[in-house]
């Protein structure tokens, strides 16, 4: 949705581009699902191919070997593969605030051993692949199923979504960097 960022990766002979995005999709209340469904026919018509793995800005750590994990997932599995992160498998153990002080977000948690809790995994804003095929009148990506995961270390895993994530953002790219 940039004429600038048009312009440098055109001066690449292994990148293809397309025409800007409608202005209408080219705007902070722009969702995924808006660009899903009403911007990424136009490249499947242009590459002959209903699978896509759509690649986020805030993937900028991200080396090529993760992103050829996901395509070769993609190739395999139906539903949705997605960059994720594993997270603490405590917040199994949340509590809430309520009117009477806090109470366990799940409670039937506390009766299993911590160990015994499930592994724990956050959308690492990363990548997703899917069949746009599939998509249909789904509201959100998420709901695909079933999800495959591309694990990522947290060094890389980076959803920039408020100014702490940029400067870590910033921050690992100029440790990785040197």
């Amino acid at each position: 949705d940039s004429e600038e960022i048009m312009d440098i990766v055109s001066a690449y002979a292994n990148v293809e581009t397309l025409s800007l995005r409608a202005s209408a999709l080219a705007d902070d209340n722009s969702t995924f699902m808006d660009l899903v469904k009403a911007d990424l026919p136009r490249f499947c018509d242009h590459f002959a191919s209903s699978k896509v793995l759509f690649v986020l800005p805030t993937a900028a750590l991200i080396s090529s070997d993760y992103f050829q994990q996901a395509v070769d997932l993609l190739h395999k599995h139906s539903g949705l593969v997605m960059s994720v992160k594993a997270i603490d498998n405590r917040a199994l153990l949340a509590l809430q605030q309520s009117e009477n002080g806090l109470i366990p977000l799940f409670p039937e948690n506390y009766k299993l051993p911590t160990k015994s809790l499930p592994k724990l995994f956050d959308d690492a804003g990363g990548f997703y692949g899917f069949d746009t095929l599939s998509i249909g009148d789904l509201e959100m990506f998420i709901e695909l199923s079933p999800i495959t995961p591309v694990v990522l270390p947290d060094e890389i895993a980076i959803d920039v979504d408020e100014e702490p994530d940029w400067q870590k953002l910033e921050q690992n790219y100029l440790a990785n960097k040197t």
